[in-house]
């Protein structure tokens, strides 16, 4: 049973998303997000310890209709200080995307600007979980400006979330951060992060006691020296055999080489679990969850992107002759289908499209099809017919894959549907010259 939580609730705040950013909000300009946040400052700088009421809670962001953030006075839920934040995350009753909670990284009005992540080693947060089950908290960073859509939920660039598991009491959660790996996001600028953000799973409901309770306290961000921006993706070669890794999600440098985009009524969530955590025979310890949500109505499909700087590498560890004679070689990947839903071909509904883009060009002419609920299947395509939209060879000018999923509403189905990836490659399976 939860303790009595003496906090000041605070009305204005529990109304507080995106939907409403407040002029001062809109005041903040590219020549604050634009300050040094190491001139002056220690290795060590507390981006909120949620002791003032006006710059630790006003700025705050709640978005895809977030549920409740309080002022907690309670001893026992404060790391430091005289005051913590209380979370309640609920989420909205038609939407199946998950809440999340925006800490700014720079405020005209109250001076500070710590957009620069050129330095930043780690993010370290003090949570409470007040439940007697464990919960996930997602973390990630915000990249541009919270939009307003009519009618919609918000819209704000982000990155791929990483999950952590916050047991029963106190957890101090450290999110690792490495700039040459987040330079695998899609259009990420390492020096104007506007916010840090916390996620948690959506409950479809508009009732709040339903709602779990945690308590947030002292966010830090962790200075060091500049650490390379190089990519190292150690990936594996075999020419031997034939085999040419491009992702397994084995290894850390391997941890940002995907996004998700989608509209914000039913964002999907991705991230790298163990097969045994799965429940899945797998070739590898890794896999990479997607989890696809029904729409509520709200068109447009849910998209996987996989980056292309992993393809360019294994392409040039087998040199000029996957160009010469793409017909030797083929693009595999393993996919797991742990949804209550089958693929089929009966339809664009009902099948996984994987499609092969130069920039912005892309050809979805490779599918995902015939595999069964709680199957497994190895999906290939020869890299002479891969091509893009503009009939040019993938293999000659790779850019990134975009995986589109199947499009369902809650009118005909509600459950949603993962999906599982592992062990991408390429194979040479043939001595054939053109």
């Amino acid at each position: 049973m939860k303790k009595q939580i003496f906090a000041t609730a605070l009305s204005s705040l529990l109304l507080l998303s995106a939907l409403s950013v407040s002029s001062c909000d809109n005041a903040e300009d590219e020549a604050t997000q634009a300050k040094n946040p190491n001139e002056g400052n220690p290795d060590l700088v507390l981006l909120n310890g949620f002791e003032s009421f006006e710059q630790d809670f006003q700025i705050l962001k709640l978005v895809n209709k977030f549920g409740q953030v309080n002022v907690n006075e309670e001893a026992e839920y404060v790391k430091s200080g005289k005051s913590s934040a209380q979370l309640r995350p609920l989420g909205f009753g038609t939407s199946t995307a998950e809440p999340y909670l925006v800490l700014p990284t720079y405020s005209t009005r109250f001076e500070f600007g710590y957009g620069d992540f050129t330095n930043v080693q780690k993010i370290t947060f003090s949570v409470y979980n007040a439940e007697s089950e464990p919960l996930e908290m997602g973390v990630g960073l915000t990249t541009g400006a919270i939009a307003s859509l009519t009618n919609r939920l918000p819209v704000v660039t982000k990155t791929s979330t990483e999950y952590f598991t916050l047991q029963s009491g106190w957890n101090e959660v450290e999110w690792i951060f490495d700039p040459a790996v987040m330079s695998m996001q899609n259009d990420f600028d390492l020096t104007a992060v506007q916010g840090v953000y916390l996620s948690f799973e959506g409950l479809r409901s508009f009732e709040m006691d339903v709602a779990p309770t945690l308590y947030l306290d002292d966010v830090y961000l962790h200075y060091g020296a500049p650490k390379s921006t190089t990519l190292d993706l150690k990936l594996k070669s075999d020419a031997e055999n034939g085999v040419w890794e491009i992702l397994d999600f084995e290894n850390f440098s391997q941890t940002y080489a995907y996004w998700l985009n989608a509209p914000t009524t039913h964002f999907p969530t991705a991230k790298i679990v163990t097969a045994s955590s799965a429940g899945i025979i797998a070739d590898t310890n890794n896999l990479l969850e997607v989890t696809v949500r029904p729409s509520f109505g709200q068109p447009g499909y849910s998209y996987l992107y996989l980056n292309g700087a992993p393809f360019k590498k294994a392409l040039a560890a087998i040199g000029e002759d996957i160009k010469n004679n793409p017909q030797n070689y083929v693009i595999k990947m393993e996919v797991f289908n742990a949804s209550e839903v089958a693929l089929t071909t009966e339809g664009e509904e009902n099948v996984l499209s994987v499609g092969f883009g130069v920039g912005d060009s892309w050809a979805m002419t490779h599918t995902v099809s015939n595999l069964a609920s709680g199957c497994r299947k190895t999906f290939e395509a020869n890299c002479a017919k891969i091509l893009t939209k503009s009939g040019t060879l993938f293999v000659e000018d790779p850019s990134n894959v975009r995986i589109m999923f199947p499009l369902y509403t809650t009118d005909t189905d509600k459950r949603d549907r993962t999906y599982y990836f592992d062990n991408i490659r390429i194979e040479k399976v043939q001595e054939v010259t053109t």
